[in-house]
């Protein structure tokens, strides 16, 4: 599991999968991302976050067709147009939300060469006006304060559950703590070890990262995010 988010109800969790075919020179990842409403345990389908009308479904194909033919024309195997019908048609293409917007993702080697990876179409809110319905907008709490990630007491060995603690201050909104691998050069996560959606003053238990590793917090708060590295 790469990444993970919310919006109101609904649950995103965005995974990594990497195949090795028999002959290849290198395996072939790609992306996907998994959407239920928490509410009622269900998957959630890009369409059902639309007004139920036909016109929002269409409107929100020219978003992502206008995407792809300004970012990624040359690189289609298809036409933008049958690209971006497909984002509602086809459970191969599965999408998200955060703080940057609604995330289109198409599979590696499925509408683009495989050396492109997976294509991720990133529709910001203020393209969305009038097409999103509203209750599906992300809202924030009002977070004001900050947090810190600290080595617990009598847990310095690497390894021990509880090793280190995620503290906040306050309020925060949307704290998730990734762990982190690779070198100066180029860095990459491994997988989301903690999420929540608000903490008010609270703290939280978190692993020992193995050798190589550090973590990485995000978080939300005064209407800004914030993320701080922990090597």
């Amino acid at each position: 599991m790469q990444d993970i988010s919310t919006c109101g109800s609904l649950l995103f969790m965005t995974f990594e999968e990497v195949r090795y075919t028999s002959g290849a020179a290198r395996p072939m990842s790609t992306r996907f991302s998994l959407s239920f409403d928490t509410t009622t345990g269900e998957e959630v389908e890009i369409t059902d976050i639309l007004p139920h009308d036909g016109e929002a479904v269409n409107a929100l194909v020219d978003q992502i067709e206008a995407c792809l033919t300004r970012d990624h024309a040359a690189d289609l195997f298809i036409d933008a147009h049958t690209a971006a019908v497909y984002a509602t048609t086809k459970p191969q293409v599965t999408w998200s939300i955060d703080g940057d917007g609604v995330h289109v993702l198409y599979p590696a080697d499925w509408i683009t060469p495989r050396y492109l990876g997976s294509l991720d179409v990133i529709l910001p809110f203020e393209s969305l006006t009038g097409i999103l319905d509203e209750a599906y907008l992300p809202s924030f709490p009002d977070a004001q304060g900050n947090a810190d990630i600290i080595q617990s007491v009598g847990a310095a060995s690497f390894g021990r559950q509880g090793a280190y603690t995620l503290q906040a201050f306050d309020s925060i909104a949307n704290a998730k703590v990734s762990l982190f691998c690779g070198d100066a050069s180029f860095s990459y996560p491994t997988t989301v070890v903690f999420y929540a959606t608000a903490l008010h003053g609270q703290s939280a238990f978190l692993p020992a990262p193995a050798t190589g590793e550090w973590y990485v917090l995000q978080y939300q708060s005064g209407g800004q995010a914030t993320e701080q590295q922990f090597r």
